[in-house]
């Protein structure tokens, strides 16, 4: 019997490494580090329960469908699944945005965005890091204090994302709050 589940085993091994699309955080195994508050024998589970919730808000973000994805990466946080906290800026992104545009809602704001990029980083999410780092220690001031040619980068910047799907997305629309805020700070307030 061992040897059968062994055998079982190695097939799931095989077919989980062979489905496609797979990104960098796709990780059946859960073998994203972090530091899980679970007992290890809890630890598999869970995050393979988690890797899957990932895949399938991932790919309802893919096909635009906002709700469920935010819906699906929201489990995955359980089990502080770097990929899902990171895509869940895009989809709550898309969400304020629509929002916004209809004018039934407010932009995501800066230190939203960057409370969700602090989570994606502190769980071992690279392209969080990344743009952590881009965006600079003004990211909790009341904006960035750059020179005006710095306020908007290009993404030509030589590096390359571990989430070729989203990270433009998110990059973009960080761009787009940073071009934005000093307009905002501008507004008189009473």
């Amino acid at each position: 019997m061992t040897s059968q589940n062994s055998g079982r085993k190695q097939v799931r091994q095989h077919l989980l490494a062979q489905a496609q699309p797979r990104d960098h955080w796709d990780r059946p195994g859960g073998d994203w580090g972090g530091h899980p508050r679970q007992p290890l024998a809890l630890v598999c589970s869970l995050r393979s329960t988690a890797n899957s919730s990932y895949r399938i808000g991932s790919r309802a973000l893919l096909r635009g469908e906002n709700e469920t994805a935010e819906s699906m990466l929201h489990c995955a946080l359980e089990a502080r699944h770097p990929g899902a906290a990171f895509r869940l800026l895009a989809a709550a992104a898309r969400r304020s945005t629509a929002a916004h545009q209809r004018e039934c809602g407010h932009l995501l704001g800066m230190r939203a965005a960057v409370r969700y990029l602090r989570r994606a980083a502190a769980w071992g999410h690279g392209d969080a890091r990344h743009l952590l780092d881009w965006i600079g220690p003004q990211c909790n001031g009341p904006g960035p204090n750059r020179p005006e040619s710095e306020k908007v980068p290009g993404l030509t910047t030589g590096y390359t994302p571990e989430d070729k799907d989203f990270y433009p997305e998110v990059r973009l629309f960080l761009e787009h709050l940073m071009a934005i805020r000093p307009a905002a700070l501008s507004r008189p307030t009473e």
